[in-house]
């Protein structure tokens, strides 16, 4: 008995102790964001105010809109650079911040990229590098924020990218059915045709099972009474160069009849490949997909999941023959 009363005791003790270590840390911790806060604010006039600024520079003006604007409980400096741009834009890596108690005390932290922008009043932070188009956007003259003035030219960019396939895809076809000198760039998107002349609404294209662009589409022209679910054009940071169009398609989705059999298993598509800028059809061949009909007595999946990996693989090694395996492209 008195050894589990001494066991208790101890234990009690070190909690208290532990407790009062985290105390007082939280303490010196909350000192030392009030004496941060006060020399970073007699030197944001100046910060502010710079023609340019250092790597140095940049991370002050970063660390004073974390501690004041979002709160931030602890911020330093380590490794920081900044990267010009645009004329009055950087991109900045350095600032190391911390929200939570916890990682403030045991050194936890979140080291975001930066943009940094100079408008009317001076530098300041202008958002997160992944929501601004990695930094590659004009300074403000005015009030705007430059998050509505990305995604207005983000969405430009996206209306003439479609403007431009649907263009190419109305003159007469391409005779290639190889390209050349392709420039290399991930740059690239992958569509069907169709979705251009109906959009995402109802029809014919919804019957199928296999569709190519929709959720892209969807962010930049919603169905009436719907709101995206991310902004338009999301993931593309850069003007899309190419894109892969999957024309003139007919598709019969297959359907088990019996047992050890099924209708259908059919896709057949002209494969486009557009040039944007040029707004041209540079070389294009057809693709044709049939299910193997000993489907049914091998497969470890799905009549419809066979069927759809089928089409794909069919489609990959197509647009990689088109393009001599020159371009990156993901679907």
């Amino acid at each position: 008995m008195r050894l589990l009363s001494r066991l208790v005791v101890g234990v009690l003790g070190f909690a208290l102790l532990v407790s009062g270590a985290l105390g007082w840390r939280a303490m010196q911790v909350q000192r030392e964001r009030d004496r941060r806060v006060a020399e970073l604010r007699a030197q944001l006039p100046k910060l502010r105010a710079a023609e340019s600024l250092s790597a140095t520079d940049a991370c002050h003006l970063a660390e004073a809109y974390y501690l004041e604007q979002k709160h931030a409980l602890v911020t330093s400096c380590r490794d920081a650079t900044v990267e010009p741009t645009n004329p009055g834009v950087m991109k900045f890596v350095g600032l190391r911040y911390a929200y939570h108690w916890d990682d403030a005390i045991l050194g936890g932290a979140h080291v975001p990229t930066l943009c940094l922008a100079k408008g009317p009043e001076g530098w300041s932070v202008a958002g997160e590098s992944y929501q601004l188009a990695d930094c590659h956007f004009a300074a403000p003259t005015g009030a705007g924020a430059p998050e509505a003035q990305v995604a207005q030219a983000q969405r430009a960019r996206m209306e003439a990218m479609y403007a431009a396939v649907k263009e190419a895809l109305a003159k007469p076809d391409s005779s290639k059915d190889v390209c050349d000198g392709l420039t290399p760039t991930r740059a690239v998107e992958v569509l069907d045709a169709d979705l251009l002349e109906v959009g995402t609404g109802a029809g014919a294209r919804d019957q199928r099972s296999i569709r190519f662009g929709d959720l892209l589409y969807s962010t930049c022209f919603p169905k009436p009474g719907q709101q995206p679910l991310m902004p338009c054009g999301v993931g593309h940071r850069e003007p899309i160069a190419y894109v892969v169009a999957f024309d003139d398609i007919q598709e019969v989705a297959p359907v088990e009849t019996k047992p050890g059999a099924f209708e259908g298993g059919l896709y057949t598509a002209s494969v486009k490949l557009v040039d944007v800028r040029q707004h041209e059809v540079l070389c294009q061949r057809g693709v044709t997909y049939t299910l193997p009909s000993e489907v049914l007595t091998t497969r470890s999946k799905g009549l419809r999941e066979a069927y759809s990996e089928g089409v794909r693989q069919e489609l990959h090694k197509t647009v990689s023959a088109l393009t001599q395996g020159q371009l990156t492209v993901a679907f």
